[in-house]
């Protein structure tokens, strides 16, 4: 009895090298990416698959995204190497490992993609945008924190514009003036206004209506209203006519405005 709990025990603890020496599990590709450990949400695989469309059309690297539970006693850049074989990714594909088990992550790409995008530039975007939510287990997050970043120097690194309006949680143009119409209504009162001056500045050139028309009126009716007041402060001469030059300033009125 002894010797079979000895020999029980020496294959318990030949197990672990025994699984490594096999090789680790790969997950099958299931196209730009491949959520083997179920950690992403349906819209952040959507929006991953878009932009890896986008990579694709503006000919820059061929973007592919994998999650995995654990590494099965390999280390990470060996793990990847593997998957990247098993999946025949090739010197212009970038491939992000997620290895939600163990807490580890990485960028491998191939030569040509990190000629163009070097290694440390990668680093760089992982360690500033991914890794923070990725370690508080915000995968989602990571990822939305993440691609918008990535998108922007790899639009840099191949002179190309990439396009991730409405991915990510990022508003795109249209939903502007589709979504928020509060937007669209400055810009149609603006309009109004200057239509509104135009039509005014039309009917001004039409009626002869002027600057100097402006100032003359003005000038006749205080010649009208002056000479009012000065008549009421002289009743007591018992003189009940307009003077004149009230009468003259009235008459210039009617031909200035007399169409």
């Amino acid at each position: 009895m002894k010797r079979v709990f000895c020999l029980l025990l020496a294959a318990l603890l030949c197990l672990p090298t025994a699984i490594a020496l096999a090789g680790p599990r790969y997950p099958d590709k299931q196209g730009a990416v491949t959520d083997a450990a179920a950690v992403l949400s349906a819209s952040t695989v959507q929006d991953l698959r878009k932009l890896a469309e986008e990579f694709h059309d503006e000919d820059t690297a061929e973007l592919y995204v994998a999650t995995v539970d654990f590494l099965d006693g390999w280390t990470l850049s060996e793990y990847a190497a593997g998957l990247r074989e098993k999946w025949w990714l090739g010197d212009n594909d970038l491939l992000l490992l997620m290895v939600v088990g163990e807490d580890k992550f990485g960028f491998f790409g191939g030569s040509y993609v990190n000629r163009k995008l070097s290694t440390s530039a990668q680093q760089k975007l992982l360690s500033t945008s991914f890794e923070a939510p990725f370690l508080r287990q915000d995968y989602d997050g990571a990822i939305a924190a993440l691609m918008p970043a990535l998108a922007t120097e790899v639009g840099k690194a191949w002179n190309e514009s990439i396009d991730i309006s409405g991915l990510f949680g990022t508003v795109s143009a249209s939903s502007l003036f589709t979504e928020h119409d509060w937007l669209v209504r400055p810009v149609e009162h603006v309009y109004n206004i200057e239509r509104h001056v135009e039509r005014f500045a039309e009917s001004a050139i039409d009626t002869g209506f002027s600057l100097g028309k402006v100032i003359l009126t003005v000038f006749l009716l205080l010649v009208i209203f002056g000479n009012r007041g000065k008549r009421r402060g002289r009743e007591g001469c018992g003189c009940g006519c307009m003077p004149f030059s009230s009468l003259l300033a009235g008459w210039g009125l009617w031909k200035l405005w007399k169409k």
